[in-house]
Protein backbone atom coordinates (compact mmCIF):
# COMPACT_ATOMS: atom_id res chain seq x y z
CA UNK A 1 0.00 0.00 0.00
CA UNK A 2 2.57 2.79 0.96
CA UNK A 3 4.50 1.65 -2.36
CA UNK A 4 1.32 2.50 -4.34
CA UNK A 5 1.00 5.89 -2.68
CA UNK A 6 4.87 6.19 -3.67
CA UNK A 7 4.35 5.90 -7.22
CA UNK A 8 1.38 8.19 -7.01
CA UNK A 9 3.20 11.00 -5.66
CA UNK A 10 5.65 10.28 -7.56
CA UNK A 11 3.71 10.35 -10.93
CA UNK A 12 2.11 13.45 -9.64
CA UNK A 13 5.50 15.25 -9.40
CA UNK A 14 6.79 14.43 -12.79
CA UNK A 15 3.44 15.31 -14.85
CA UNK A 16 3.65 18.67 -12.78
CA UNK A 17 7.81 19.36 -13.67
CA UNK A 18 6.65 18.55 -17.46
CA UNK A 19 3.51 21.07 -17.10
CA UNK A 20 6.15 23.64 -15.98
CA UNK A 21 8.82 23.23 -18.49
CA UNK A 22 6.89 25.05 -21.42
CA UNK A 23 5.57 28.00 -19.72
CA UNK A 24 9.23 28.07 -18.68
CA UNK A 25 10.55 28.01 -21.98
CA UNK A 26 7.71 30.48 -23.79
CA UNK A 27 8.76 32.85 -21.22
CA UNK A 28 12.28 32.51 -21.95
CA UNK A 29 11.42 32.85 -25.81
CA UNK A 30 9.08 36.05 -24.94
CA UNK A 31 12.09 38.00 -22.86
CA UNK A 32 14.37 37.24 -25.62
CA UNK A 33 12.43 38.62 -28.20
CA UNK A 34 12.00 42.22 -26.12
CA UNK A 35 15.32 42.12 -25.81
CA UNK A 36 16.47 42.00 -29.09
CA UNK A 37 13.45 44.78 -30.54
CA UNK A 38 16.41 47.54 -29.95
CA UNK A 39 18.31 45.39 -32.31
CA UNK A 40 15.90 45.12 -35.13
CA UNK A 41 16.00 47.82 -38.10
CA UNK A 42 12.84 48.34 -39.45
CA UNK A 43 11.90 50.12 -42.45
CA UNK A 44 9.07 52.37 -42.39
CA UNK A 45 7.78 53.93 -45.68
CA UNK A 46 4.83 56.05 -46.37
CA UNK A 47 3.38 57.80 -49.15
CA UNK A 48 2.38 61.59 -48.90
CA UNK A 49 1.93 64.30 -51.73
CA UNK A 50 3.63 67.26 -50.88
CA UNK A 51 6.59 69.81 -53.21
CA UNK A 52 10.43 69.73 -52.72
CA UNK A 53 11.81 73.24 -53.30
CA UNK A 54 15.41 74.40 -53.79
CA UNK A 55 16.89 76.67 -50.72
CA UNK A 56 17.57 79.14 -53.53
CA UNK A 57 15.69 79.91 -57.34
CA UNK A 58 17.77 78.36 -60.32
CA UNK A 59 19.79 80.66 -62.46
CA UNK A 60 20.42 78.94 -65.61
CA UNK A 61 23.38 79.70 -67.92
CA UNK A 62 22.67 81.70 -71.00
CA UNK A 63 25.46 82.70 -74.18
CA UNK A 64 24.66 86.09 -75.51
CA UNK A 65 25.67 85.02 -78.99
CA UNK A 66 25.96 81.60 -80.52
CA UNK A 67 29.13 79.92 -80.63
CA UNK A 68 31.61 76.80 -80.37
CA UNK A 69 32.09 76.03 -76.91
CA UNK A 70 36.38 75.28 -76.06
CA UNK A 71 36.33 74.32 -72.81
CA UNK A 72 34.21 74.69 -69.70
CA UNK A 73 34.18 74.19 -66.32
CA UNK A 74 30.25 72.59 -65.60
CA UNK A 75 30.22 69.91 -63.30
CA UNK A 76 27.94 68.56 -61.05
CA UNK A 77 27.96 69.53 -57.76
CA UNK A 78 30.87 72.08 -58.36
CA UNK A 79 30.37 74.89 -55.73
CA UNK A 80 30.88 78.45 -57.85
CA UNK A 81 30.61 81.93 -56.86
CA UNK A 82 29.23 84.69 -58.25
CA UNK A 83 30.96 86.00 -61.39
CA UNK A 84 33.24 82.93 -61.96
CA UNK A 85 33.66 82.01 -65.55
CA UNK A 86 32.55 78.77 -66.50
CA UNK A 87 32.55 78.18 -70.28
CA UNK A 88 34.90 79.82 -72.64
CA UNK A 89 33.46 80.01 -76.22
CA UNK A 90 35.68 79.56 -79.15
CA UNK A 91 37.52 83.03 -80.03
CA UNK A 92 39.30 82.33 -83.34
CA UNK A 93 36.65 82.77 -85.93
CA UNK A 94 36.10 86.78 -85.11
CA UNK A 95 39.52 87.20 -84.08
CA UNK A 96 40.79 85.96 -87.84
CA UNK A 97 38.03 88.34 -88.66
CA UNK A 98 39.79 91.51 -87.20
CA UNK A 99 42.56 90.68 -87.57
CA UNK A 100 42.40 90.48 -91.41
CA UNK A 101 40.45 93.41 -91.25
CA UNK A 102 43.73 95.15 -89.66
CA UNK A 103 45.82 94.27 -92.24
CA UNK A 104 43.87 95.90 -94.38
CA UNK A 105 43.50 98.71 -92.57
CA UNK A 106 47.24 98.83 -92.06
CA UNK A 107 47.79 98.91 -96.16
CA UNK A 108 45.58 101.03 -96.72
CA UNK A 109 46.87 103.58 -93.86
CA UNK A 110 50.33 103.51 -95.81
CA UNK A 111 48.61 103.91 -99.21
CA UNK A 112 47.46 107.20 -97.98
CA UNK A 113 50.60 108.25 -96.63
CA UNK A 114 52.22 108.04 -99.62
CA UNK A 115 49.41 109.53 -101.49
CA UNK A 116 50.11 112.22 -99.30
CA UNK A 117 53.49 112.26 -100.09
CA UNK A 118 53.43 112.72 -103.67
CA UNK A 119 50.84 115.46 -103.66
CA UNK A 120 53.16 117.27 -101.76
CA UNK A 121 55.94 116.55 -104.23
CA UNK A 122 57.82 114.21 -102.64
CA UNK A 123 59.09 110.45 -103.22
CA UNK A 124 56.90 108.00 -101.71
CA UNK A 125 58.63 105.39 -99.53
CA UNK A 126 55.74 102.98 -97.89
CA UNK A 127 54.15 100.58 -100.61
CA UNK A 128 55.57 99.47 -103.82
CA UNK A 129 52.96 100.47 -105.65
CA UNK A 130 52.76 104.12 -105.00
CA UNK A 131 56.34 103.89 -105.88
CA UNK A 132 56.00 102.96 -109.13
CA UNK A 133 53.35 104.98 -109.98
CA UNK A 134 55.43 107.94 -109.12
CA UNK A 135 58.38 107.07 -111.28
CA UNK A 136 55.45 106.37 -114.23
CA UNK A 137 54.66 109.68 -113.64
CA UNK A 138 57.97 111.31 -113.61
CA UNK A 139 58.87 109.30 -116.85
CA UNK A 140 55.99 110.30 -118.98
CA UNK A 141 56.49 114.40 -117.15
CA UNK A 142 59.96 114.03 -117.92
CA UNK A 143 59.01 112.99 -121.94
CA UNK A 144 56.69 115.90 -121.62
CA UNK A 145 58.87 118.62 -120.56
CA UNK A 146 61.76 117.38 -123.22
CA UNK A 147 59.31 117.45 -126.52
CA UNK A 148 58.09 120.89 -124.82
CA UNK A 149 61.52 122.42 -124.86
CA UNK A 150 62.01 120.93 -128.37
CA UNK A 151 58.38 122.72 -129.37
CA UNK A 152 59.49 125.37 -127.29
CA UNK A 153 62.67 126.41 -129.62
CA UNK A 154 61.21 125.45 -133.03
CA UNK A 155 58.15 128.42 -131.96
CA UNK A 156 60.63 130.76 -131.02
CA UNK A 157 62.59 130.57 -134.34
CA UNK A 158 59.21 130.02 -136.05
CA UNK A 159 58.41 133.44 -134.19
CA UNK A 160 61.73 135.32 -135.64
CA UNK A 161 61.57 133.79 -138.83
CA UNK A 162 57.49 135.01 -139.20
CA UNK A 163 59.11 138.38 -137.67
CA UNK A 164 61.69 138.54 -140.53
CA UNK A 165 58.86 137.67 -142.88
CA UNK A 166 60.83 134.77 -143.88
CA UNK A 167 57.84 132.05 -143.13
CA UNK A 168 54.59 132.46 -143.95
CA UNK A 169 52.18 132.86 -141.18
CA UNK A 170 50.56 129.33 -141.46
CA UNK A 171 53.99 127.92 -140.88
CA UNK A 172 54.23 130.56 -137.88
CA UNK A 173 50.72 129.63 -136.27
CA UNK A 174 51.89 125.52 -137.07
CA UNK A 175 54.79 126.32 -134.26
CA UNK A 176 52.63 127.83 -131.88
CA UNK A 177 49.90 125.89 -131.81
CA UNK A 178 52.42 122.53 -131.48
CA UNK A 179 53.99 124.70 -128.55
CA UNK A 180 50.66 125.27 -126.79
CA UNK A 181 49.43 121.95 -127.14
CA UNK A 182 52.52 120.32 -125.30
CA UNK A 183 52.11 122.97 -123.04
CA UNK A 184 48.65 121.95 -122.03
CA UNK A 185 49.20 118.09 -122.18
CA UNK A 186 52.00 118.63 -119.51
CA UNK A 187 49.26 120.56 -117.59
CA UNK A 188 46.77 117.79 -118.06
CA UNK A 189 49.00 115.29 -116.86
CA UNK A 190 50.13 116.87 -113.98
CA UNK A 191 46.46 117.63 -112.63
CA UNK A 192 45.17 114.17 -114.08
CA UNK A 193 47.55 112.65 -112.42
CA UNK A 194 46.77 114.96 -108.76
CA UNK A 195 42.99 114.61 -109.36
CA UNK A 196 43.34 110.49 -109.89
CA UNK A 197 45.64 110.20 -105.97
CA UNK A 198 42.92 113.30 -104.78
CA UNK A 199 39.90 110.61 -105.36
CA UNK A 200 41.80 107.44 -104.51
CA UNK A 201 43.08 109.40 -101.29
CA UNK A 202 38.84 109.63 -100.95
CA UNK A 203 38.02 105.49 -101.53
CA UNK A 204 40.72 104.97 -99.27
CA UNK A 205 39.59 107.18 -96.30
CA UNK A 206 36.31 106.30 -96.74
CA UNK A 207 37.09 102.26 -96.80
CA UNK A 208 39.75 103.03 -93.79
CA UNK A 209 36.69 104.52 -91.66
CA UNK A 210 34.44 101.57 -92.49
CA UNK A 211 37.03 99.15 -91.16
CA UNK A 212 37.57 100.90 -88.28
CA UNK A 213 33.90 100.48 -87.76
CA UNK A 214 34.38 96.77 -88.03
CA UNK A 215 37.01 96.41 -85.73
CA UNK A 216 35.32 97.95 -83.07
CA UNK A 217 31.92 95.72 -84.25
CA UNK A 218 34.37 92.81 -83.73
CA UNK A 219 35.63 94.32 -80.14
CA UNK A 220 32.66 94.68 -78.63
CA UNK A 221 31.58 90.99 -79.45
CA UNK A 222 34.68 89.61 -77.90
CA UNK A 223 33.78 90.40 -74.17
CA UNK A 224 30.84 87.89 -74.68
CA UNK A 225 32.70 85.18 -75.71
CA UNK A 226 33.10 83.90 -71.83
CA UNK A 227 30.04 82.60 -69.78
CA UNK A 228 29.95 83.59 -65.70
CA UNK A 229 27.98 82.34 -63.03
CA UNK A 230 25.66 84.64 -62.09
CA UNK A 231 25.32 84.14 -58.51
CA UNK A 232 26.65 82.00 -56.17
CA UNK A 233 25.25 78.12 -55.64
CA UNK A 234 25.93 74.59 -56.93
CA UNK A 235 26.65 73.39 -60.38
CA UNK A 236 24.54 70.80 -61.89
CA UNK A 237 23.20 69.22 -65.26
CA UNK A 238 19.47 69.44 -66.13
Amino acid sequence: MKELEDSTLDLIYRRRVHTYVPAYVLVGLVLLVLFSLPLVKVDVTTNVRGMVRPLSDVSELFSSLGGIVDSSLLMDNRAVNAGDTLVWLRRDIPELKMAAAQARLDMLQASAEDIRLILQGKHPRHTSQYRQSYRNFLVARSRLEIRKGFLKGEFATAQSLFVEEVISHHEYSKAQASYLDICARESDHQEGYKSSLEDELYSICTEMKMIRDEIRLIQSTLAPYFIQAPVAGVVYDS
